[in-house]
This record gives C-alpha cells, structure tokens and sequence, in this order.
C-alpha cells in the first residue's frame, strides 16, 4: 500500500470515528450548567493538570486521558451517568471517550468543538487560584 492510499485510508477512519461520536453542543452545556439544581451528569476535563488551572469550563472535573484507566473512582459508580467529556480540539477526549467505553460508561457525550471552540465562542473559563 503506497503512502498517500495510507494516509486517505487514516483519515476516512477518523471521520468515521468522529461523525459516530454522540455529541453535546456549546448552548446545551451552557444550559446544563446555568440551569438551577441541575444534576444527572459529569463534565469531564481530560487535558493536563496545567491546561486545567489555566482555564476549564465551569463544574469540570480535571483527569487527564493518560490516567484516566487509573482514576475511574473520580467518576459515578452508574456506568449509565452521563459524562460530558472534552479537551483542546478533541483527540485526547475521543481517546478518553473510548477508554470510559470500554470501561462500560454507556451515556459519554463529546463536547462540540472543544475548549478551543467554547473560547472563540466568547464563552468562560474558570482558573484555579
């Protein structure tokens, strides 16, 4: 197989991956967690510890993709909670989105466009002091 057949091969394989994950949009979210006493769900930051401080989206809990497998006792004991899960741009949480999969989390939701796109939306992040 020549290298660019390779790499179309790669690239139709990780739109397949994509357009299959289950997906919560920016406003959604932003409804979930503006909403009074809303409950029924986990927002799931994987980036390092140090992306984390720099800025998360509100209600986040940080484990990274790299630890998660260790680290699932962080997470509701109901493999059917929803898990709200996302990162920069999306490779790490596809990542930890089939690790919790695995793992038989049934409810993992990928969020829409990530950090990157919450920020250019102009929406908030919070810091740790």
């Amino acid at each position: 197989m020549n290298k660019l057949t390779s790499i179309f091969l790669m690239l139709v394989n990780s739109l397949a991956f994509a357009s299959d994950r289950p997906s919560v949009s920016q406003a959604h979210l932003l409804s979930l967690i503006n909403a009074p006493y809303t409950t029924g769900y986990t927002l799931l930051d994987v980036r390092s510890s140090e992306e984390y401080q720099s800025g998360h989206i509100q209600s986040a809990i940080n484990i990274s993709h790299m630890t998660l497998s260790d680290e699932l006792a962080k997470l509701p004991s109901n493999k059917d909670a929803n898990i709200i899960v996302y990162c920069r741009s999306g490779r790490r949480a596809g990542i930890a989105e089939q690790i919790l999969r695995n793992k038989g989390y049934t409810n993992v939701w990928h969020l829409t466009g990530d950090v990157v796109a919450w920020q250019a939306s102009g929406l908030p992040l919070e810091t740790e002091n």
